[in-house]
């Protein structure tokens, strides 16, 4: 019987000596990954979980039915990876997406509650503040106008600043008559005489006198106190007393509410001058609104107050603490920050808001980097499941690969093929993950938790999602897949020579 010369020949040439053929490692790593393509049945049960948790939000109460939404999201997760991968596939691909949307939640959160804080004392405080060396600040509407006119900058400001101690004037104490402070009549009527019915606790406070017409343009300002508006800090005058703005929690622990009286008190050290102090200096105020701005520090310390009315008390003079401003982007407040202290004389100093929090920012920055380290391990855990797939799958398909080396595949063919297998499971785990993160987030934000302000700077837990939140923790469980699958494709090409010679 003749003989197909044809038949008989090995020709590696298809496979050999032409690279990494990657149409080759893309059809064996899919195959040894991916099961065989299924009915429609089972991706309806794969989606049956959310199909039952999203009429949940528009019935149950937000945390329950957020929470709901986040599980029946991972319970999804996992009966379509089940339905799609082989079981060791589909436990690494599970474990990689746990591992990056666990990390990009926490991420998120921390930016998130960082950026609660940073935007409550922004709206308050503004993000440059204008100081002057010494205590003869009074050129302070030029400076602000100066501000205004700088590019970037949104809004500014000036006032004062002073810390005190308010005490509750007592229910049905009679009023004191006008008494004007030293210097009051210059800026505003203050009442500053000491009722002998007010015998309360004092309760240490930050006094801060603003301007409204000119704090009003401040982004966030007006929503910050309950009643929605500035005219709550009037100036007084011979029929009323200044008005008087408190932090919810500061009020809350001088038990007032709307509508009490509370004397301020000063000490009389705060002028400035060369004198051996005196007295403290007093006055009544009246409480018009409450703020809230979901920070803690700053509820439980506020007392907002007309700027002529802080100035007669604090100081008995026209003259303020300081400056502050608001910007376009909070970013780019140290550059704006330099360019305007080339614009002032050398007696004046320019403070971006990353200083004036500096501790803050290096403590959350710090917080975070622990936290993610925590967390973090889970990659690592991840990564394991990921070495203990490749290995199943590698093990498994001994003979496929004595095949291919038979039939003149190379070891970088080879390990080209098991790097393939970890990098598939690490895309498609960061894939899983970012879809993973991006639904628990939005979850997140929608409960709406409240946080014991005891414990936490912020009453509510606030989450962002930024672009680096959701990209650093997909590199890293694909880094991740790869090295564990590294050490297996360095060995695979020799076991699979010593099957093929075998």
């Amino acid at each position: 019987m003749p003989s197909d010369p044809e038949l008989g020949r090995t020709d590696r040439a298809p496979i050999a000596g032409r690279g990494v053929p990657w149409a080759l490692v893309r059809v064996v790593s899919s195959r040894w990954l991916l099961r065989a393509p299924r009915g429609g049945r089972g991706l309806a049960l794969a989606l049956a979980p959310m199909a039952v948790a999203l009429p949940g939000l528009f019935v149950l109460p937000p945390a329950l039915g957020s929470g709901l939404l986040a599980l029946a999201g991972l319970l999804a997760l996992a009966l379509a990876l089940a339905r799609r991968l082989v079981p060791p596939a589909a436990v690494a691909v599970l474990g990689l997406a746990l591992a990056c949307a666990s990390l990009s939640t926490v991420l998120a959160v921390s930016r998130g509650v960082q950026g609660a804080i940073v935007g409550a004392l922004a709206r308050v405080n503004g993000h440059l503040l204008v100081t002057k060396y010494g205590l003869d600040f009074r050129e302070y509407e030029q400076v602000a106008d100066r501000l205004r006119a700088t590019p970037g900058v949104r809004a500014a400001s000036p006032f004062a600043y002073a810390p005190v101690a308010l005490v509750k004037v007592a229910t049905g104490a009679a009023a004191p008559e006008k008494a004007p402070s030293p210097g009051a009549d210059e800026v505003s009527g203050v009442d500053s005489r000491l009722s002998e019915a007010d015998d309360a606790a004092p309760v240490m406070a930050l006094g801060k006198g603003i301007d409204p017409s000119q704090a009003a343009q401040f982004e966030g300002l007006a929503q910050v106190l309950l009643g929605g508006r500035l005219d709550a800090l009037r100036p007084g005058d011979s029929r009323h007393v200044p008005g008087l703005v408190l932090g919810t929690r500061l009020a809350d622990r001088l038990g007032v509410a709307r509508g009490d009286r509370v004397r301020v008190v000063v000490p009389r050290e705060i002028r400035g001058g060369r004198e051996a102090p005196g007295k403290p200096r007093f006055a009544i105020f009246e409480v018009l609104d409450l703020a809230r701005t979901g920070t803690e520090a700053v509820d439980d310390h506020l007392a907002l107050m007309h700027l002529s009315a802080a100035q007669a008390l604090f100081f008995a003079e026209r003259r303020v603490t300081g400056v502050e401003a608001q910007v376009d982007e909070p970013g780019q407040a140290p550059a704006l920050a330099r360019a305007v202290t080339r614009d002032l004389p050398d007696d004046f100093r320019v403070t971006p808001w990353q200083r004036t929090h500096a501790s803050f920012l290096r403590s959350a920055r710090q917080v975070t980097a622990a936290v993610g380290v925590v967390v973090g391990m889970l990659v690592l855990v991840s990564a394991g499941l990921v070495l203990s797939a490749v290995l199943l799958a590698v093990r498994r398909r001994r003979p496929q690969l004595a095949v291919l080396r038979a039939l003149g595949a190379d070891g970088p063919a080879l390990a080209a093929i098991v790097s393939a297998l970890g990098a598939s499971l690490g895309l498609a785990g960061a894939l899983a993950g970012a879809g993973l993160a991006l639904l628990w987030v939005f979850a997140l934000g929608r409960a709406g938790l409240a946080l014991d302000p005891a414990l936490y700077p912020v009453d509510a837990l606030s989450v962002e999602l930024g672009v680096p939140e959701l990209l650093l923790p997909q590199a890293a469980v694909v880094v991740a897949a790869l090295l564990a699958s590294a050490p297996i494709a360095a060995r695979t090409p020799a076991g699979a020579k010593g099957l093929s010679t075998g």
